[in-house]
Protein backbone atom coordinates (compact mmCIF):
# COMPACT_ATOMS: atom_id res chain seq x y z
CA UNK A 1 0.00 0.00 0.00
CA UNK A 2 1.29 3.75 -0.54
CA UNK A 3 0.52 6.56 1.06
CA UNK A 4 -2.77 8.72 -0.49
CA UNK A 5 -2.03 11.67 -2.67
CA UNK A 6 -4.58 13.27 -0.24
CA UNK A 7 -2.09 12.67 3.01
CA UNK A 8 -0.32 15.56 4.51
CA UNK A 9 2.14 15.53 7.24
CA UNK A 10 3.39 17.93 9.83
CA UNK A 11 5.70 18.85 13.00
CA UNK A 12 4.45 21.42 15.38
CA UNK A 13 6.35 22.31 18.18
CA UNK A 14 7.62 18.57 18.65
CA UNK A 15 4.27 17.27 18.02
CA UNK A 16 3.69 15.43 14.52
CA UNK A 17 0.12 15.18 12.65
CA UNK A 18 -1.49 13.48 9.72
CA UNK A 19 -4.00 15.12 8.09
CA UNK A 20 -6.29 13.49 5.00
CA UNK A 21 -8.04 16.27 2.25
CA UNK A 22 -10.46 13.59 1.52
CA UNK A 23 -11.37 11.78 4.50
CA UNK A 24 -10.57 14.96 6.45
CA UNK A 25 -9.03 12.79 8.98
CA UNK A 26 -6.71 14.59 11.52
CA UNK A 27 -4.80 12.77 13.88
CA UNK A 28 -1.14 12.98 15.92
CA UNK A 29 0.89 9.93 15.78
CA UNK A 30 4.12 9.34 16.61
CA UNK A 31 7.83 10.46 15.25
CA UNK A 32 8.29 6.82 13.92
CA UNK A 33 5.12 6.48 11.57
CA UNK A 34 5.25 10.51 10.68
CA UNK A 35 8.95 9.50 9.51
CA UNK A 36 8.05 6.83 7.50
CA UNK A 37 5.11 8.60 5.59
CA UNK A 38 7.32 11.35 4.97
CA UNK A 39 9.86 8.97 3.50
CA UNK A 40 7.49 6.98 1.57
CA UNK A 41 6.19 10.66 0.37
CA UNK A 42 9.39 11.25 -0.78
CA UNK A 43 10.84 8.07 -2.06
CA UNK A 44 7.89 7.68 -3.90
CA UNK A 45 7.92 4.00 -2.52
CA UNK A 46 5.52 1.97 -0.68
CA UNK A 47 4.64 2.31 3.07
CA UNK A 48 5.81 0.55 5.70
CA UNK A 49 2.96 -1.57 7.02
CA UNK A 50 5.16 -3.59 9.33
CA UNK A 51 5.03 -0.60 12.17
CA UNK A 52 1.35 -1.02 12.77
CA UNK A 53 -0.49 -2.84 14.32
CA UNK A 54 -3.97 -4.62 12.66
CA UNK A 55 -6.52 -2.07 14.75
CA UNK A 56 -4.09 0.93 13.58
CA UNK A 57 -3.70 -0.28 9.71
CA UNK A 58 -7.50 -0.54 9.31
CA UNK A 59 -8.04 2.47 10.91
CA UNK A 60 -5.31 4.13 8.55
CA UNK A 61 -6.72 2.47 5.95
CA UNK A 62 -10.46 3.26 6.29
CA UNK A 63 -9.35 7.10 7.03
CA UNK A 64 -7.85 6.72 3.50
CA UNK A 65 -3.87 7.70 4.97
CA UNK A 66 -2.64 5.22 3.06
CA UNK A 67 -4.45 3.43 0.22
CA UNK A 68 -3.78 0.41 -2.63
CA UNK A 69 -3.01 3.52 -5.67
CA UNK A 70 -3.18 7.11 -5.58
CA UNK A 71 -4.82 6.50 -8.90
CA UNK A 72 -7.60 4.81 -7.06
CA UNK A 73 -8.04 7.58 -4.41
CA UNK A 74 -8.05 10.02 -7.14
CA UNK A 75 -11.45 8.33 -8.89
CA UNK A 76 -12.97 8.05 -5.62
CA UNK A 77 -12.98 11.22 -4.89
CA UNK A 78 -13.76 12.09 -8.72
CA UNK A 79 -16.72 9.42 -7.78
CA UNK A 80 -17.70 11.17 -4.19
CA UNK A 81 -17.84 14.40 -6.21
CA UNK A 82 -20.24 13.54 -8.88
CA UNK A 83 -22.50 11.69 -6.76
CA UNK A 84 -22.60 15.26 -4.38
CA UNK A 85 -23.83 16.93 -7.39
CA UNK A 86 -26.67 14.66 -8.38
CA UNK A 87 -28.18 14.05 -5.11
CA UNK A 88 -31.52 14.91 -5.66
CA UNK A 89 -33.34 13.90 -2.42
CA UNK A 90 -32.78 17.72 -0.71
CA UNK A 91 -33.37 20.52 -2.18
CA UNK A 92 -31.93 23.92 -1.52
CA UNK A 93 -33.89 26.59 -2.71
CA UNK A 94 -33.01 30.55 -2.65
CA UNK A 95 -35.94 32.91 -3.10
CA UNK A 96 -35.34 36.80 -3.55
CA UNK A 97 -38.80 37.76 -2.85
CA UNK A 98 -37.53 41.12 -4.34
CA UNK A 99 -34.55 42.52 -5.51
CA UNK A 100 -35.24 45.76 -3.72
CA UNK A 101 -33.18 47.57 -1.00
CA UNK A 102 -33.14 50.80 1.28
CA UNK A 103 -29.15 50.32 0.72
CA UNK A 104 -26.58 50.59 -2.18
CA UNK A 105 -23.68 49.69 -0.67
CA UNK A 106 -20.47 49.96 -3.03
CA UNK A 107 -19.64 46.04 -3.10
CA UNK A 108 -23.38 45.01 -3.96
CA UNK A 109 -22.91 42.16 -6.86
CA UNK A 110 -26.83 43.06 -7.93
CA UNK A 111 -26.10 46.99 -8.52
CA UNK A 112 -27.51 47.55 -11.84
CA UNK A 113 -29.68 44.88 -11.57
CA UNK A 114 -32.03 45.74 -8.96
CA UNK A 115 -35.99 46.03 -9.83
CA UNK A 116 -38.29 47.33 -7.03
CA UNK A 117 -40.72 44.57 -8.33
CA UNK A 118 -42.26 42.39 -5.56
CA UNK A 119 -42.80 38.69 -5.95
CA UNK A 120 -46.62 38.18 -6.84
CA UNK A 121 -49.30 35.11 -5.59
CA UNK A 122 -48.98 33.88 -8.98
CA UNK A 123 -45.12 33.86 -9.00
CA UNK A 124 -46.09 31.84 -5.78
CA UNK A 125 -48.33 29.81 -6.87
CA UNK A 126 -45.81 28.83 -9.32
CA UNK A 127 -42.60 28.03 -7.26
CA UNK A 128 -45.00 25.68 -4.70
CA UNK A 129 -46.37 23.76 -7.17
CA UNK A 130 -42.78 23.27 -8.66
CA UNK A 131 -41.90 22.13 -4.90
CA UNK A 132 -45.00 19.64 -4.94
CA UNK A 133 -44.08 17.93 -8.34
CA UNK A 134 -40.56 17.06 -7.04
CA UNK A 135 -41.04 13.17 -6.10
CA UNK A 136 -38.00 12.31 -4.45
CA UNK A 137 -37.42 14.79 -2.22
CA UNK A 138 -37.22 14.10 1.19
CA UNK A 139 -36.23 17.51 2.74
CA UNK A 140 -36.00 20.80 1.16
CA UNK A 141 -34.17 24.33 2.45
CA UNK A 142 -35.43 27.54 1.30
CA UNK A 143 -32.87 30.46 1.81
CA UNK A 144 -34.46 34.04 1.43
CA UNK A 145 -32.19 36.34 -0.23
CA UNK A 146 -32.52 39.95 -2.09
CA UNK A 147 -32.19 42.71 -2.30
CA UNK A 148 -33.70 43.34 1.40
CA UNK A 149 -36.10 39.82 2.22
CA UNK A 150 -38.03 41.65 4.87
CA UNK A 151 -38.92 44.51 2.43
CA UNK A 152 -41.31 41.45 1.40
CA UNK A 153 -41.90 39.94 4.94
CA UNK A 154 -45.59 39.67 3.74
CA UNK A 155 -44.58 37.44 0.45
CA UNK A 156 -42.83 35.86 2.24
CA UNK A 157 -45.64 34.89 4.51
CA UNK A 158 -47.93 33.87 2.06
CA UNK A 159 -45.09 31.64 0.40
CA UNK A 160 -44.61 29.59 3.72
CA UNK A 161 -48.18 29.16 3.98
CA UNK A 162 -48.75 27.88 0.59
CA UNK A 163 -46.15 25.82 0.46
CA UNK A 164 -46.30 24.40 4.45
CA UNK A 165 -50.16 24.09 3.57
CA UNK A 166 -48.72 21.50 0.81
CA UNK A 167 -45.46 19.80 2.01
CA UNK A 168 -45.61 18.20 5.43
CA UNK A 169 -41.60 16.59 5.26
CA UNK A 170 -38.50 18.11 6.22
CA UNK A 171 -38.14 21.84 6.19
CA UNK A 172 -35.76 24.28 7.23
CA UNK A 173 -35.04 27.96 6.57
CA UNK A 174 -32.54 30.72 6.68
CA UNK A 175 -32.21 33.95 5.82
CA UNK A 176 -30.09 37.19 4.92
CA UNK A 177 -30.88 40.12 5.69
CA UNK A 178 -29.58 43.78 6.82
CA UNK A 179 -32.04 43.76 9.86
CA UNK A 180 -33.05 47.03 9.35
CA UNK A 181 -36.73 46.06 8.96
CA UNK A 182 -37.11 44.00 11.84
CA UNK A 183 -39.83 44.79 14.36
CA UNK A 184 -42.07 42.77 16.96
CA UNK A 185 -44.72 42.58 13.70
CA UNK A 186 -41.77 41.29 11.87
CA UNK A 187 -40.91 39.09 14.51
CA UNK A 188 -44.12 37.42 15.06
CA UNK A 189 -43.52 36.09 11.23
CA UNK A 190 -40.26 35.28 11.24
CA UNK A 191 -41.33 32.61 14.05
CA UNK A 192 -44.24 31.38 12.37
CA UNK A 193 -42.46 30.06 8.85
CA UNK A 194 -39.37 28.18 10.75
CA UNK A 195 -36.90 30.14 10.71
CA UNK A 196 -33.79 28.43 11.68
CA UNK A 197 -30.80 30.76 10.74
CA UNK A 198 -30.10 34.50 10.00
CA UNK A 199 -27.15 36.08 8.99
CA UNK A 200 -27.00 39.87 9.37
CA UNK A 201 -24.31 42.10 7.59
CA UNK A 202 -22.28 45.03 9.08
CA UNK A 203 -20.23 46.65 7.27
CA UNK A 204 -17.40 47.64 10.50
CA UNK A 205 -17.40 50.23 13.84
CA UNK A 206 -20.14 52.66 13.76
CA UNK A 207 -19.09 55.45 12.15
CA UNK A 208 -17.79 52.80 8.80
CA UNK A 209 -21.08 51.08 9.43
CA UNK A 210 -22.98 54.42 8.82
CA UNK A 211 -20.62 55.59 5.64
CA UNK A 212 -21.48 52.43 3.84
CA UNK A 213 -25.09 52.07 4.82
CA UNK A 214 -27.13 55.01 4.83
CA UNK A 215 -31.12 56.32 4.19
CA UNK A 216 -32.67 59.48 4.67
CA UNK A 217 -35.06 57.82 7.29
CA UNK A 218 -31.95 57.14 9.88
CA UNK A 219 -29.68 59.00 11.06
CA UNK A 220 -27.39 56.22 13.02
CA UNK A 221 -28.04 53.11 10.99
CA UNK A 222 -25.62 50.76 12.49
CA UNK A 223 -27.64 51.83 16.24
CA UNK A 224 -31.07 50.82 14.54
CA UNK A 225 -29.52 47.42 13.32
CA UNK A 226 -28.01 46.38 17.10
CA UNK A 227 -31.30 47.74 18.56
CA UNK A 228 -32.88 45.54 15.99
CA UNK A 229 -30.47 42.34 16.70
CA UNK A 230 -31.36 42.57 20.38
CA UNK A 231 -34.80 42.65 19.86
CA UNK A 232 -34.59 39.73 17.54
CA UNK A 233 -32.38 37.68 20.01
CA UNK A 234 -34.73 38.60 23.34
CA UNK A 235 -38.00 37.39 21.31
CA UNK A 236 -36.12 34.28 19.44
CA UNK A 237 -33.19 32.75 21.98
CA UNK A 238 -33.75 29.75 20.16
CA UNK A 239 -32.85 31.32 16.67
CA UNK A 240 -29.38 31.35 15.48
CA UNK A 241 -27.94 35.10 14.64
CA UNK A 242 -24.47 34.64 12.99
CA UNK A 243 -23.09 38.68 12.17
CA UNK A 244 -21.23 39.03 9.36
CA UNK A 245 -19.07 42.53 9.32
CA UNK A 246 -18.37 42.82 5.84
CA UNK A 247 -14.88 43.33 5.48
CA UNK A 248 -12.43 44.82 3.20
CA UNK A 249 -8.77 46.10 3.55
CA UNK A 250 -9.66 49.37 4.55
CA UNK A 251 -11.77 48.63 7.40
CA UNK A 252 -10.21 45.31 8.37
CA UNK A 253 -8.69 46.88 11.53
CA UNK A 254 -12.06 47.42 12.99
CA UNK A 255 -13.03 43.50 13.31
CA UNK A 256 -11.29 42.72 16.46
CA UNK A 257 -12.63 45.85 18.08
CA UNK A 258 -16.10 45.19 16.92
CA UNK A 259 -16.07 41.24 18.08
CA UNK A 260 -14.82 41.97 21.14
CA UNK A 261 -17.60 44.80 21.97
CA UNK A 262 -20.50 41.89 19.85
CA UNK A 263 -19.05 38.94 22.24
CA UNK A 264 -19.89 40.89 25.45
CA UNK A 265 -23.11 42.28 24.02
CA UNK A 266 -24.37 38.78 22.93
CA UNK A 267 -22.50 36.87 25.42
CA UNK A 268 -24.29 33.41 26.17
CA UNK A 269 -26.28 34.10 23.52
CA UNK A 270 -27.19 32.07 20.01
CA UNK A 271 -24.32 34.49 18.42
CA UNK A 272 -21.71 34.11 16.01
CA UNK A 273 -19.60 36.83 14.91
CA UNK A 274 -17.74 36.15 11.97
CA UNK A 275 -15.49 37.92 9.29
CA UNK A 276 -16.73 38.59 5.76
CA UNK A 277 -14.40 38.78 3.31
CA UNK A 278 -15.82 41.13 0.17
CA UNK A 279 -13.17 39.62 -2.49
CA UNK A 280 -12.95 40.36 -6.22
CA UNK A 281 -15.27 37.84 -7.92
CA UNK A 282 -17.65 38.34 -11.20
CA UNK A 283 -18.03 42.26 -12.31
CA UNK A 284 -16.68 43.66 -9.53
CA UNK A 285 -13.26 45.47 -9.58
CA UNK A 286 -12.58 47.30 -6.78
CA UNK A 287 -9.49 48.10 -4.64
CA UNK A 288 -9.04 47.54 -1.14
CA UNK A 289 -10.44 43.98 -1.30
CA UNK A 290 -8.97 40.72 -0.63
CA UNK A 291 -8.06 37.80 -2.58
CA UNK A 292 -8.16 34.18 -1.43
CA UNK A 293 -4.78 33.76 -0.04
CA UNK A 294 -5.08 37.24 1.76
CA UNK A 295 -8.33 35.68 3.28
CA UNK A 296 -6.14 32.79 5.04
CA UNK A 297 -3.82 35.29 5.85
CA UNK A 298 -6.26 37.49 8.12
CA UNK A 299 -7.47 34.52 9.40
CA UNK A 300 -4.50 33.23 11.17
CA UNK A 301 -3.78 36.75 12.66
CA UNK A 302 -6.98 36.90 14.20
CA UNK A 303 -6.54 33.41 15.87
CA UNK A 304 -2.57 34.11 16.37
CA UNK A 305 -2.84 37.87 17.48
CA UNK A 306 -6.28 37.91 19.24
CA UNK A 307 -7.73 34.36 19.56
CA UNK A 308 -10.58 35.01 17.32
CA UNK A 309 -11.89 31.76 15.50
CA UNK A 310 -13.06 32.20 12.41
CA UNK A 311 -14.84 29.87 10.33
CA UNK A 312 -11.36 29.90 8.57
CA UNK A 313 -9.79 27.47 11.05
CA UNK A 314 -12.51 25.52 11.97
CA UNK A 315 -12.81 22.18 10.73
CA UNK A 316 -15.45 22.16 8.00
CA UNK A 317 -16.72 19.31 5.63
CA UNK A 318 -17.25 21.78 3.01
CA UNK A 319 -18.87 20.23 -0.32
CA UNK A 320 -18.94 21.72 -3.89
CA UNK A 321 -21.19 24.79 -4.68
CA UNK A 322 -24.53 23.85 -5.34
CA UNK A 323 -24.03 25.43 -8.90
CA UNK A 324 -23.47 21.79 -9.90
CA UNK A 325 -26.32 20.69 -8.65
CA UNK A 326 -29.08 20.50 -11.44
CA UNK A 327 -32.15 20.58 -8.49
CA UNK A 328 -30.59 23.87 -7.06
CA UNK A 329 -32.22 26.79 -8.37
CA UNK A 330 -32.73 30.31 -7.14
CA UNK A 331 -35.62 32.37 -7.99
CA UNK A 332 -36.24 35.91 -8.57
CA UNK A 333 -39.39 37.86 -7.94
CA UNK A 334 -40.81 37.09 -11.06
CA UNK A 335 -40.15 33.68 -11.39
CA UNK A 336 -37.31 33.61 -13.24
CA UNK A 337 -34.17 30.71 -12.45
CA UNK A 338 -30.32 31.22 -12.13
CA UNK A 339 -27.75 29.13 -10.97
CA UNK A 340 -25.67 31.49 -8.54
CA UNK A 341 -26.71 34.10 -6.14
CA UNK A 342 -24.42 36.41 -7.69
CA UNK A 343 -26.23 36.37 -10.67
CA UNK A 344 -29.42 37.04 -9.46
CA UNK A 345 -31.00 39.62 -11.45
CA UNK A 346 -28.53 39.62 -14.71
CA UNK A 347 -30.79 39.15 -17.32
CA UNK A 348 -27.81 37.18 -19.23
CA UNK A 349 -27.79 34.91 -16.87
CA UNK A 350 -31.29 33.61 -16.42
CA UNK A 351 -31.66 29.95 -17.75
CA UNK A 352 -35.49 29.52 -17.39
CA UNK A 353 -38.65 30.36 -15.64
CA UNK A 354 -40.56 28.92 -13.60
CA UNK A 355 -44.56 28.60 -15.19
CA UNK A 356 -48.18 28.29 -13.30
CA UNK A 357 -47.99 24.66 -14.10
CA UNK A 358 -44.80 24.50 -11.92
CA UNK A 359 -42.55 23.34 -14.52
CA UNK A 360 -38.95 25.27 -15.23
CA UNK A 361 -39.39 26.17 -18.91
CA UNK A 362 -35.22 26.47 -20.21
CA UNK A 363 -34.90 29.91 -21.82
CA UNK A 364 -31.08 29.79 -22.17
CA UNK A 365 -29.65 26.40 -22.41
CA UNK A 366 -26.27 27.79 -22.37
CA UNK A 367 -26.33 29.21 -19.26
CA UNK A 368 -27.60 25.97 -17.66
CA UNK A 369 -24.87 23.76 -19.38
CA UNK A 370 -22.42 26.45 -18.22
CA UNK A 371 -23.07 26.36 -14.81
CA UNK A 372 -23.26 22.61 -14.31
CA UNK A 373 -20.87 21.42 -16.91
CA UNK A 374 -18.48 24.59 -17.60
CA UNK A 375 -14.82 24.19 -16.54
CA UNK A 376 -15.20 21.32 -14.81
CA UNK A 377 -12.41 20.82 -12.78
CA UNK A 378 -12.90 17.04 -13.52
CA UNK A 379 -11.82 17.77 -16.42
CA UNK A 380 -8.93 20.01 -15.23
CA UNK A 381 -5.37 18.23 -14.94
CA UNK A 382 -4.19 20.37 -12.79
CA UNK A 383 -7.19 20.35 -10.14
CA UNK A 384 -7.26 16.00 -10.64
CA UNK A 385 -3.32 16.23 -9.31
CA UNK A 386 -3.83 18.64 -6.49
CA UNK A 387 -4.00 17.19 -2.91
CA UNK A 388 -6.68 20.08 -2.05
CA UNK A 389 -9.41 19.33 -4.40
CA UNK A 390 -11.31 17.23 -2.03
CA UNK A 391 -11.23 21.07 0.25
CA UNK A 392 -12.00 23.34 -2.59
CA UNK A 393 -13.61 21.17 -5.68
CA UNK A 394 -11.98 23.33 -8.14
CA UNK A 395 -13.12 26.52 -6.73
CA UNK A 396 -16.35 28.99 -7.42
CA UNK A 397 -17.92 27.14 -10.50
CA UNK A 398 -19.03 30.83 -11.66
CA UNK A 399 -15.63 32.28 -11.70
CA UNK A 400 -13.88 28.98 -13.47
CA UNK A 401 -16.25 29.96 -16.23
CA UNK A 402 -15.53 33.48 -16.80
CA UNK A 403 -12.28 33.73 -19.02
CA UNK A 404 -11.39 37.20 -18.19
CA UNK A 405 -11.64 36.45 -14.34
CA UNK A 406 -9.77 33.05 -13.20
CA UNK A 407 -8.98 34.46 -10.19
CA UNK A 408 -9.05 33.13 -6.78
CA UNK A 409 -10.02 29.32 -7.45
CA UNK A 410 -7.83 27.85 -5.13
CA UNK A 411 -9.25 26.87 -1.65
CA UNK A 412 -6.75 29.96 0.79
CA UNK A 413 -5.99 26.82 2.83
CA UNK A 414 -3.55 25.54 -0.20
CA UNK A 415 0.34 26.19 1.21
CA UNK A 416 -0.81 26.86 4.25
CA UNK A 417 -2.27 23.54 5.64
CA UNK A 418 0.39 23.54 8.37
CA UNK A 419 -0.70 26.97 9.58
CA UNK A 420 -4.48 25.99 9.49
CA UNK A 421 -4.52 22.63 11.11
CA UNK A 422 -1.92 24.12 14.08
CA UNK A 423 -4.15 26.82 14.61
CA UNK A 424 -7.64 24.77 14.46
CA UNK A 425 -5.30 22.07 16.75
CA UNK A 426 -4.24 25.22 19.47
CA UNK A 427 -8.47 26.36 19.16
CA UNK A 428 -9.03 22.81 20.31
CA UNK A 429 -7.27 22.55 23.12
CA UNK A 430 -7.71 26.11 24.45
CA UNK A 431 -11.54 25.32 24.65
Amino acid sequence: MVVSCYTFVFEHLGNYFVFNSLSKAFLEVGIDIYNAILEAQKQNTPFNMQMLNADVLDWFKNKRIICDSVEDERRLCREIIIGNRNVDAFRHITIAPTLDCCFSCFYCFEKGQRKKKYIDSETIDAIVKYLQKQDTVQSIHITWFGGEPLMAIYQIKEFYDKFRSNYSGKYSSDMITTAYHINLEVINILKSIELSEVQITLDGLETTHNLTKRTKDCTNVYKKIISNIDLLIAEMPELNVVIRVNITKKNAHEFVELFQELSVRYSNKRVSIVPGYVVNSGNMHLCNLFDTKECGIHSLELWNKHRIPTPWILYNDKTECAIRNPYSIVFDSEGFTYKCWEKLGDVNFRYGKVTSEGNITILNKEVLDDALYGEDPLHDENCIQCSYLPMCFGGCPSRRCETNNKINLCTSHKDMIKEWLTAYYDWKNSK
